[in-house]
């Protein structure tokens, strides 16, 4: 007894046309060029808001230490000698 075998698929005119319909789209889909520029819009405004963030934390941190600076300030300062400086 012989293994069984494979049976190929029929090739008959529709066959081959549907094949050379799906080749075509697959052709099409691959040279396609608005799905990569989707995407690099995608990196591109990924990008931006990361560095907008990453500014803002940093001008965050700037400003606090700032802020806590002039309170010390303020607080171990003599006010009166804040209000008139030439006496």
């Amino acid at each position: 007894m012989q293994p069984p075998t494979a049976f190929p698929l029929p090739v008959t005119p529709a066959h081959n046309n549907k094949s050379a319909k799906m080749i075509k789209k697959a052709h099409a889909f691959i040279n396609d060029e608005e799905g990569a520029v989707t995407v690099d819009w995608v990196v591109l405004t990924a990008a931006i808001i990361i560095v907008t963030i990453s500014a803002y934390l940093a001008i965050q941190d700037g400003s606090n230490e700032m802020a806590d600076a002039v309170g010390v300030f303020l607080i171990e300062t003599d006010h009166d000698q804040l209000r008139n400086p030439n006496q």
